[in-house]
């Protein structure tokens, strides 16, 4: 009899094993996935999952009930009058572990960037097996295509090492409150969300993309508001929708509130019309307002376009006052456009436009009616977007006023809002 040992193994080197009767030496099935239940750090393998005869039906085999093995695993016996039991995938706290993990894309701790499990690193000893390591190297698609044999001679010959490892650990799994979409949901990689909020919002839209539709819509549900709504700007509509219609009410509100009222807008025009109403309610004044603004105005026009998140000041408002005002918004971390300040008078009128360069060169007394440039291109809140980019190519600006017929400033059409509405889609298209 085989005497058992301490020793690592990994899922690839059970599947697809057959499963031995010891009394009759005959063949019960093969293993194609393993159970796992999630209590402790390193959770421990509670039973196979076989697969029986032609038609495929489904059998559990305890490992408690099996024969001592060794490596490499050829086949595994059933211990003398045990019997495979019929699978239950309604059984709580059991997790089909191949099922759930291998080849399935995860967040990985150590970077904040997703990573697909090529294999599972699992921990023998005595008659318990635990699952210690995800591999998510080139190493661990090499083993279940078995080139390790040679591959890892001709590496250490070119290179005079091996192919390294990598693995996740284990102690970075942890339970998340489920989604409701699948069990499975309620495990995935401790992916340290805190990061996310020292990541680029980009990447972390790149990220949300990458994960399948349940893991993303739980990484989302862990993110705080602040988080939430700069990884949300950066994603496509529909992937918005979809989030946003899986999260509460409270969620959806603050990070609403959190977003730029243009983009805010955007995603609010493609919900229904009750949840458009629900959030406008919840938002508070004057941010409600904006959205509703920006709402009214037709598609394809600079009304449309637009962001109301903008710095506006009186024409008489010295340049120390308009730094004061900055500097006050940036402590706030208001979602606002700051490169240029946009000079109205007590009508709120366009004057003129102050960029940052010349305010931070001018003398604090100076008013900004003295220090704006009063050759101003804009456009009309009815202006359509073709001509909106004609002027954009024509002038190369960064942000274009808009105006109503009373030159009253309404907002300001950002270069990188119009590429990502009008411009993007058509170079798609090519």
């Amino acid at each position: 009899m085989i005497q058992d040992s301490k020793y690592f193994l990994y899922l690839s080197e059970l599947l697809d094993k057959k499963v031995i009767d010891s009394q009759t030496n005959k063949t019960i099935g093969r293993i194609k996935d393993v159970l796992i239940a999630p209590k402790e750090i390193y959770p421990e393998i509670t039973s196979l999952f076989i697969s029986v005869g032609i038609l495929g039906r489904k059998f559990t085999v305890a490992v408690d009930d099996l024969e001592p093995f060794a490596l490499p695993v050829n086949k595994l016996y059933l211990k003398p009058d045990r019997k495979p039991m019929p699978f239950q995938p309604s059984a709580p706290n059991n997790f089909l572990l191949k099922d759930m993990f291998l080849d399935k894309q995860v967040l990985d701790t150590g970077g904040c960037k997703v990573v697909r499990v090529n294999d599972l690193h699992l921990l023998k000893e005595n008659n318990k097996i635990w699952v210690v390591h995800m591999d998510i190297g080139f190493r661990g698609i090499a083993r279940r295509l078995g080139w390790l044999s040679w591959l890892d001679p001709l590496v250490e010959w070119i290179f005079t090492s091996k192919l390294p490892d990598k693995f996740v650990s284990w102690k970075f799994v942890q339970a998340i409150p489920s989604s409701g979409e699948r069990k499975s949901d309620k495990l995935m990689l401790r992916s340290a969300y805190q990061c996310f909020s020292e990541m680029n919002p980009a990447d972390m839209a790149e990220i949300l993309t990458a994960l399948d539709r349940y893991e993303r819509v739980s990484t989302f549900k862990l993110m705080d508001p602040q988080t939430a709504a700069e990884a949300l700007v950066e994603i496509d509509l529909k992937m918005q929708k979809e989030l946003m219609d899986l999260i509460d009410g409270e969620k959806r509100r603050e990070i609403v509130t959190r977003m730029p009222s243009d983009k805010a807008a955007d995603l609010v025009s493609r919900l229904s019309r009750r949840r458009q109403e629900e959030i406008l309610k919840q938002i508070p004044q004057p941010k409600s307002g904006e959205i509703r603004s920006l709402l009214s105005h037709p598609e394809q026009t600079a009304g449309a376009l637009m962001t109301t998140d903008y710095v506006s000041l009186n024409k008489d408002t010295t340049a120390e006052q308009a730094m004061a005002k900055i500097r006050e918004i940036s402590v706030a971390n208001k979602p606002v456009y700051l490169y240029y300040i946009y000079v109205i008078d007590n009508d709120q009128t366009l004057q003129g436009v102050v960029n940052m360069r010349r305010l931070f060169a001018a003398q604090p007394a100076s008013k900004l009616s003295e220090i704006m440039n009063t050759k101003l291109v804009k456009v009309k809140v009815n202006t359509h977007e073709a001509k909106i980019i004609k002027t954009y190519i024509k002038y190369n600006f960064v942000a274009l006023p808009v105006v109503d017929n009373h030159n009253i400033l309404k907002g300001v059409i950002l270069f990188k809002d119009l590429a990502d509405k009008v411009m993007m889609p058509l170079i798609n298209r090519v």
